[in-house]
Order: C-alpha cells, then sequence, then structure tokens
C-alpha cells in the first residue's frame, strides 16, 4: 500500500511539474508574440502617420514641389514628408526617433522606432516620378526580460509609396507643377520586411 502510495504521489509532483512548465513556456511565447504584434503595429502607425498628414494637409511641399524627389533639392516631396515626421520624434530629432513606452508593464518595457524616407531606389533614376520609400526600422529596446532578443527576431519594415493621383497607365504622378503633384494623394505599392 505505501509503495503504490509514494507511486501516486510521484506521478502527481512529476505531472505538476509537467504543467507549470508547459504554461510557463506558453506564457513566454505569448509575451514574445504580443511584443513583435506591438513593433510591427507602431511601424504601420508610423507610417499611417505620415501618408494621413501628407493627404490632410494637401500641399506636400508648401505648393512649390519643384521637379526633382532628390534629397538635394530643398522642395521636394521626401523633405516635405520628412518634415511631417519630425513633431513625433520624442527621443532624437536627429536620428529620427521615436519611443513607444509601455510603463504600465514595467518602466524599462520600451522599444524605439526610426524611419528615413528616400526616392525610390527602383524608380529607374528618375526622381520626380512619385515613387517614395519609407524605410522604419526597430532601434533599441528596454532592458525588461520580456524583450530579450527582440531586436534581432525584428526585421525593417520598407514602403514604396506613389504620390499623386494614378491613372491606369501611370502609377504615380510627376511633379508637373499642378497640384496632383503635391496634394499628398498617396497610395502603397508595397510593404515589404527586410533584413
Amino acid at each position: 500500500m505505501a509503495t503504490v502510495i509514494f507511486v501516486l504521489f510521484f506521478c502527481v509532483l512529476a505531472g505538476s511539474q509537467l504543467l507549470r512548465h508547459g504554461v510557463a513556456t506558453e506564457s513566454q511565447a505569448i509575451e514574445n508574440s504580443l511584443a513583435k504584434s506591438r513593433v510591427y503595429w507602431a511601424m504601420k502607425g508610423h507610417l499611417a502617420y505620415v501618408l494621413s498628414r501628407a493627404r490632410s494637409d494637401n500641399d506636400i511641399c508648401n505648393g512649390n514641389c519643384t521637379s526633382d524627389d532628390l534629397a538635394s533639392d530643398p522642395q521636394n516631396r521626401v523633405i516635405g514628408l520628412s518634415a511631417f515626421l519630425t513633431p513625433i520624434h520624442d527621443i532624437d530629432v536627429a536620428l529620427r526617433r521615436r519611443r513607444w513606452d509601455y510603463s504600465d508593464v514595467s518602466g524599462d518595457y520600451f522599444f524605439d522606432i526610426s524611419d528615413e524616407v528616400d526616392n525610390h531606389a527602383d524608380s529607374l533614376a528618375a526622381s520626380n516620378d512619385g515613387h517614395i520609400q519609407f524605410l522604419i526600422r526597430l532601434d533599441t529596446v528596454g532592458d525588461h526580460t520580456l524583450l530579450s532578443g527582440l531586436d534581432t527576431r525584428i526585421l525593417d519594415m520598407r514602403a514604396d509609396v506613389c504620390f499623386g493621383l494614378s491613372s491606369f497607365t501611370n502609377h504615380c504622378t510627376k511633379v508637373d507643377g499642378s497640384n496632383n503633384s503635391f496634394s499628398g494623394i498617396s497610395h502603397v505599392t508595397a510593404i515589404k520586411r527586410i533584413p
């Protein structure tokens, strides 16, 4: 009888340890997934913010877009769009970083994302074709254990955007001095995760 009780006690103890380990492992996986989702939606929100600002202001470059989207041109869509993002860079304006803080979880549960706006690399050297590229990346993460290794598991996000009224034959609008070329009307042609 004592042997049976001992075996039952051992089985119950082993079962409870397996259950406890399984719950802890599942809990950690859920927290990791939640952290990745928070970063992903922060990146998407960053892009949505700049596109909605561009459209609501209805004027990307103060009504005076020149015929060039290159960064060397003082009045262009790249500079205008970058300026829309400047007010939300709360950590470092020069490095174009924004902090997402979850102080309700912990003081060290946060992450920073940064952005870069440029003429689309695949636009066949046409610097005024309306193709703009946004690169949004995870820069730093807090010291909270739930964020451990997050920066190695998150890929940068690249969004390719066309500005201007599109037509059946032309998806983007060249800067031509008309309101269509700087009004902020846009559509996202691709969102890619890049290493």
